[in-house]
């Protein structure tokens, strides 16, 4: 986790306007923004839609992690995900796949 912080604190001093260092959170690789847990966020959280083919490996080092995809074909709330369609939505990784929530 060190080398994480040590890589957000070189972009924030090489003078980088959006990257923010938060206490308790980083990123790490592949997942994206990490931050423990409980954390209150002082604004809105806003997800990068991606495609269905594009979502990370869902495991059990990531349950519990959402995202948004933009081509999910009839999302059904804890159902199965397919892409390929045309509707946005969340997805939750339960461990060993990814639902549509």
């Amino acid at each position: 986790m060190k080398s994480v912080f040590a890589g957000i604190l070189a972009v924030l001093l090489a003078g980088s306007a959006q990257a923010q260092v938060t206490p308790g959170c980083g990123e790490v690789p592949g997942q994206g923004m990490m931050c423990q847990s409980p954390f209150t966020f002082g604004a809105n959280v806003e997800l990068t839609p991606v495609v269905v083919s594009n979502l990370p490996v869902c495991n059990a080092a990531s349950k519990g992690a959402l995202r948004v995809v933009s081509d999910a074909t009839a999302p059904t709330y804890n159902g199965a995900l397919t892409g390929g369609g045309a509707v946005t939505a969340i997805v939750l990784c339960n461990g060993s796949a990814w639902l549509s929530h």
